[in-house]
């Protein structure tokens, strides 16, 4: 499917500028007929799906095609739909997709997505395959991209694959990691520096934020989502105050005191992160 228009608040790419750099390389490299594969590795909420949506938007407006997708919980119960959905293959009704769970069909179903790859580039534009949350990929759509990716290597296509770190062993993580360690490379997004932390702040509030505001975001220790997410909902809850161009935690928050307590939808926020982990892990934390 085509990218889709990104939300109107979305923040800059703070502290991300050598990943961003990385990925426009290799984009404007594809111009010159050499494709490419690159993997975005980090936990969730450090950027992986905005650093996405800014290589489609910068793909297209330099007049690549672009097929955008992402893999979902869901994938695991229907054979390639990690990649038949990304390509725009209609996998047939879901009775036809688990059936293929026996082995029938997948065959085809391969040879129709190598076709949809050689329709794509043939098209002599280069092309960017961007897929979000990989981590959640499919056993079969893994082991296709081990035929697919090193099939394409002289053609200008960009692959361009983010995934969270995970502890699993299982066949698409394997196999994903046998494609990533001789086909990609792996561009890592780590915690966000001081200065950056504060340049994200000073976004964030569009003025300069406050002694108290930053000394309470620093307990985030450079998480990008949980830093946006935790000035979002001060702000939100009319718990940043403004004075010119200032934005100052209101008293009573300071979070050297240990009364300030956070936002409902901070915790919220947070919570519904932790989404993937086991029943036995979320009861732990909670």
């Amino acid at each position: 499917k085509e990218p889709a228009a990104s939300p109107v608040l979305e923040q800059p790419l703070v502290g991300r500028e050598a990943a961003v750099e990385l990925i426009e390389n290799a984009i404007e490299t594809a111009f010159q007929g050499r494709g490419g594969r690159l993997v975005l590795e980090a936990p969730s909420g450090f950027g992986k799906t905005r650093a996405l949506n800014h290589a489609a938007r910068f793909a297209a407006a330099a007049g690549a095609r672009v097929v955008q997708g992402q893999a979902t919980r869901l994938d695991q119960l229907a054979p390639l739909s990690t990649l038949t959905t990304t390509l725009g293959i209609c996998g047939g009704s879901v009775e036809a997709q688990l059936e293929q769970r026996d082995g029938a069909g997948n065959t085809a179903t391969i040879g129709r997505l190598r076709a949809r790859l050689g329709e794509l580039v043939s098209e002599g534009r280069p092309l960017l395959v961007a897929i979000d949350d990989m981590q959640r990929c499919d056993d079969l759509s893994a082991l296709a991209l081990r035929i697919l990716v090193p099939s394409l290597l002289d053609r200008p296509v960009l692959w361009l694959l983010a995934r969270r770190p995970s502890g699993r062993r299982d066949q698409a993580h394997d196999a994903l990691d046998a494609l990533f360690d001789s086909h990609a490379q792996r561009i890592e997004l780590p915690l966000l520096h001081q200065d950056s932390v504060h340049r994200l702040c000073r976004e964030l509030v569009d003025g300069q934020p406050g002694d108290r505001l930053l000394s309470l975001v620093e307990h985030a220790r450079g998480h990008p989502f949980l830093v946006t997410e935790l000035v979002h909902s001060l702000d939100r809850g009319g718990l940043i105050h403004r004075e010119g161009t200032l934005a100052e935690l209101a008293e009573g928050q300071d979070s050297t005191s240990g009364d300030g307590e956070l936002p409902p939808a901070f915790v919220t926020a947070v919570c519904e992160r932790l989404i993937d982990l086991s029943p036995g892990a979320r009861k732990v934390l909670q």
